[in-house]
């Protein structure tokens, strides 16, 4: 498979980058978290912080615990691994034409579903070593405060839960790619999805009712809250899989067919 080997080594330097930026802010934060780690003035403190804690969806935890300060830590593991496998999606097949290169791509002895294969694998893969690196990470790092199986336990479901909201983004941008022509538009389209399901996510903590408004964000799927106790919705695991599915189903229905241009 030498396109995905290719695409592999082409984006590891990026891989690298996200880790070593995401390490940082994690070390930051364990330092941060070592100051106030079990202080109960600080805990009452942020009880006027409530409605905030709950609009992100982690409301009733305890900050002064690691479990706690990881939950509302969150934001800063689920966007930023979010953003990368989207940017991913959008640019691991939708650069070739960009950059036209297409026309040496297409000339390969391979046909457009095995080019559509391999970059997908890669983007996959990818998206799976950064997730357990970051998440491996913060175990190595928190594990100090609190050596327990709990916290082993929520580490593992928030790693599960962030990489299916990655794997969300990460095929609705791989359709986006080759849908929209233009990179600019393409950008636009995708950060305007991206972020206003994130706000919509932050948004609904504020409503006593949401009604339907919880399935329009992957977001709400997979909350930091869900994942102390590692509760996955069955409603939620299927539109995520729908989500999934009927991205790349289209994808590889129109790529075939997709008049390229060199």
């Amino acid at each position: 498979m030498p396109l995905f080997i290719f695409e592999i080594k082409r984006r590891l330097k990026s891989l690298l980058i996200w880790y070593f930026a995401l390490f940082i802010i994690m070390i930051v934060a364990s330092v941060e978290f070592s100051v106030y780690q079990g202080d109960e003035s600080i805990r009452e403190a942020m009880v006027a912080f409530e409605p905030f804690f709950k609009a992100l969806g982690v409301e009733n935890l305890n900050f002064t615990t690691a479990i706690g300060f990881l939950a509302i830590f969150s934001i800063y593991i689920y966007l930023p691994l979010t953003i990368f496998s989207g940017l991913l999606g959008l640019t691991i097949l939708s650069k070739e034409e960009h950059k036209k290169t297409s026309e040496f791509l297409l000339t390969l002895p391979l046909k457009r579903t095995t080019v559509l294969t391999q970059k997908l694998l890669s983007g996959v893969l990818l998206t799976v070593i950064l997730n357990m690196l970051l998440h491996f990470t913060i175990l190595a790092i928190f594990y100090q405060y609190n050596p327990t199986i709990e916290l082993i336990s929520f580490v593992f479901h928030m790693s599960l839960g962030v990489l299916i909201i990655q794997l969300i983004f990460f095929s609705i941008a791989f359709m986006l790619g080759i849908i929209v022509a233009r990179e600019k538009v393409l950008n636009g389209v995708f950060l305007t999805l991206l972020i206003s399901t994130f706000i919509l996510n932050m948004l609904i903590g504020y409503l006593d009712n949401a009604y339907f408004l919880p399935y329009l964000t992957p977001f709400y799927y997979f909350r930091a809250s869900l994942m102390v106790s590692g509760e996955f919705k069955i409603s939620y695991m299927i539109l995520s899989l729908l989500l999934i599915g009927l991205s790349l189903g289209y994808t590889y229905y129109y790529y075939p067919k997709k008049n390229i241009t060199l």
